[in-house]
């Protein structure tokens, strides 16, 4: 258990770090995109960056707090330890794509917020595709949870 506690810590320097890149990157303002043709395409790209990085930000603080809290009591970290080694659960992300389709959705995000940079036509087009990926990924999800 004490592997498990070290893995868990350094998932919680790996994300507070990510998290406070993304704090001054906010602050600096690099999430305004300048590609929009009208006024309120630019907004639009502008606030969906904005969004996603909010978004990304409060999962971040959301699982910093509960791995903070499973790392000073056992009995949750016994209880992460046993939901992350879960066969069932396993089976069911090999079946939806795994590693793979998370994969492609962060760099679809990516691909999103840096097209906003560029061109408007490739940044929805991007953003089309990250928002039919999730679906398919969430439809498969609860098809193969209902399944098994």
């Amino acid at each position: 258990m004490e592997n498990y506690r070290r893995k868990i810590r350094s998932r919680i320097r790996v994300m507070a770090g990510y998290n406070s890149i993304l704090v001054i990157l906010i602050s600096r303002g690099l999430f305004h995109p300048t590609a929009g043709t009208t006024e309120a395409a630019s907004g639009f790209m502008s606030g969906l960056n904005v969004g996603l990085v909010l978004f990304i930000q409060l999962g971040l603080t959301y699982l910093l707090v509960k791995y903070g809290r499973a790392i000073k009591d056992e009995e949750k970290l016994e209880t992460f330890y046993i939901y992350e080694n879960d066969e069932r659960r396993k089976f069911i992300n090999n079946q939806i794509g795994g590693v793979a389709i998370n994969i492609l959705l962060a760099l679809f995000a990516l691909g999103t917020v840096g097209a906003g940079f560029f061109n408007e036509t490739v940044f929805f087009t991007l953003l089309a595709s990250l928002l039919l990926t999730a679906f398919v990924k969430g439809i498969l999800k609860i098809y193969f949870i209902r399944k098994v």
